[in-house]
């Protein structure tokens, strides 16, 4: 790349050491993060890992924010606490479904919805995924190795 003045040049070159630092420093954080999970949590990393759809680094994040997931007595607890339930509006005789809750972790959340996405993208066939219509849900088939 051509510049007409030699600080453009600089500049742009200073930049991108920048960015190769940030990205050499996150790498590192995440080679970190997920040897820990591999030695500490080495069961439930591995579990969660053969789900597809999950990878290292959101692996080490579930297990990091919910820790141990056995805690939880089925998996309508755990959609609840993570906010993918839908919520249930009922008043006298009329009942209506509000989809999910806003009050929920959030990380937690885009993790799973993420982890949906990808597992969708991939292709993997899964008998349970013909069985709901909305991505947000792929979850509860997901997480049914859990428990």
């Amino acid at each position: 790349m051509v510049f007409k003045h030699p600080t453009a040049k600089s500049t742009l070159d200073s930049r991108m050491r920048f960015f190769r630092f940030v990205d050499q420093e996150l790498r590192d954080v995440s080679t970190e993060l997920r040897r820990y999970c591999k030695v500490h949590y080495k069961k439930d990393y591995l579990l969660l890992r053969s789900i597809p759809g999950i990878g290292g680094i959101v692996a080490c994040g579930i297990l990091c924010e919910l820790g141990d997931l056995r805690r939880f007595n089925n998996i309508k607890h755990l959609a609840g606490y993570v906010g993918l339930a839908p919520g249930v509006y009922q008043s006298g005789g009329s009942s209506r479904v509000m989809g999910i809750t806003p009050r929920a972790h959030r990380l937690i959340r885009s993790y799973f919805v993420e982890a949906s996405w990808q597992a969708i993208r991939s292709g993997v066939p899964n008998k349970f995924w013909t069985i709901f219509s909305s991505h947000f849900f792929i979850i509860f088939p997901i997480l049914y190795f859990y428990f």
